[in-house]
């Protein structure tokens, strides 16, 4: 990690909170389930190979993942809060937007396993020409997983939902606490 304290650059440990290093931006990587470490995160052998999902950076690193390869699996493992008091009592944005990290959707296509595990995704906040959701299209699975306190409102397309915006397979035991606009079509949890 490279930072600049007192006009001094230096190299420092990074000085990670919630999955991102606050001085460098570096972001921590989920871990995958191997053989070897699978039972300390007391899953069984059907999980090999999914990433485990504790943090926001782990989740966005995910995305950034599963973007060039849409077909990685992953589990939550706790709850994760990416921004925090989002909506107001009505729906509507509690905070400036500039002050929100925007989420990257997760292309065209998802053919993993995306498993909420029972915890709720907080603070996830997507507008532009780009659609919402947290995925774009699943063509794989997303289960139980819940999405709370978050916005989606995107510009220019129709399609929009707050675990997916269109679905052409499975998506099993989620729900929305959030605010879902579109210009036409809008789904709530997903299509």
């Amino acid at each position: 990690c490279y930072a600049v304290a007192s006009n001094t650059p230096k190299t420092i440990e990074h000085i990670i909170s919630d999955g991102t290093c606050i001085a460098c931006g570096y972001t921590e990587a989920p871990v995958v389930l191997t053989e070897e470490n699978i039972s300390q995160y007391g899953f069984d052998d059907a999980y090999l190979g999914y990433y485990v999902i504790s943090t926001a950076g782990q989740l966005y690193k995910f995305a950034e993942l599963a973007n060039n390869d849409l077909s990685i699996s992953g589990v939550l493992i706790d709850n994760i809060t990416v921004n925090k008091n989002v909506l107001d009592e009505n729906g509507e944005l509690a905070v400036d937007a500039s002050e929100l990290k925007e989420w990257t959707v997760i292309g065209e296509s998802y053919k993993g396993t995306f498993d909420g595990n029972g915890y709720y995704i907080s603070g996830l906040y997507k507008t532009g020409d780009t659609a919402g959701g947290m995925f774009y299209s699943n063509v794989g699975t997303i289960k139980n997983l819940t999405i709370i306190d978050s916005y989606f409102l995107p510009l220019k397309y129709y399609n929009v939902g707050s675990i997916c915006c269109v679905n052409y397979n499975i998506i099993s035991n989620c729900y929305n606490y959030s605010t879902v606009y579109s210009n036409e079509i809008s789904t709530g949890a997903g299509g």
